[in-house]
């Protein structure tokens, strides 16, 4: 029944073992480490996808946000603090650097109320989205963005760099590692941005200090 419901409502797989717990059954799913033999197939896949990614950046994420894995042009926007979490990065390091940051923190909050229905008592989500939330207040304005997809747009020095985030996962796993793993691809939006990301990949354009 617990897998039926389970199925039925997407409940992901982390709280499907613990509901299984609390029904007084052993939990199914593995919780396996990316580092590890088990999972060895899993992870030639993901460092395949982030070094055909190049020279664009590519970030592997946790539930919390964290940059567990990243490819050399995501190091390069990392390299900006010592913060690895993407949702502290934006309210800190990231935020002047990011033209359209009122639409991306409101666009952040929409997707860690998505997770929270997902893991509704994971302290560091509810923290997460309690500092954003905040931020965001009252800046929630009823006119349209100017994207079809609300995507980070960075400024550079003089360089302006329009992307668009694509996020990959695997589809019908068995395992709680995989199940809470995705692939943050970031791609230029236009000419301007594709000459950027390649410039840096060829040493002709550097980050401002």
């Amino acid at each position: 029944m617990v897998e039926r419901l389970g199925d039925a409502l997407a409940i992901p797989l982390r709280e499907r073992n613990r509901l299984l717990r609390m029904a007084g059954l052993a939990h199914v799913y593995p919780e396996g480490d990316l580092s590890s033999g088990d999972l060895e197939p899993f992870r030639r896949v993901i460092d395949r996808l982030l070094s055909s990614h190049e020279p664009f950046p590519a970030l592997v994420l946790d539930r919390h946000w964290n940059a567990i894995q990243t490819n050399t042009p995501a190091e390069r926007l990392l390299a900006w603090s010592d913060e690895r979490n993407l949702i502290r990065l934006t309210l800190g390091a990231w935020r002047p650097l990011t033209e359209n940051w009122d639409e991306i923190i409101s666009a952040l909050e929409d997707r860690l109320v998505a997770d929270l229905l997902r893991f509704p008592d994971d302290p560091t989500l509810i923290e997460l989205h309690d500092a954003v939330r905040a931020e965001v207040g009252g800046r929630r304005s009823p006119t349209l963005p100017d994207s079809r997809v609300i995507c980070p747009r960075f400024r550079f020095g003089e360089h302006v760099v329009r992307t668009v985030t694509v996020a990959a996962h695997f589809e019908s796993t068995a395992d709680v590692t995989l199940d809470e793993t995705r692939v943050e691809l970031i791609y230029a939006e236009d000419a301007e941005a594709e000459r950027f990301f390649r410039g840096l990949d060829d040493g002709s354009i550097r980050f401002p200090n």
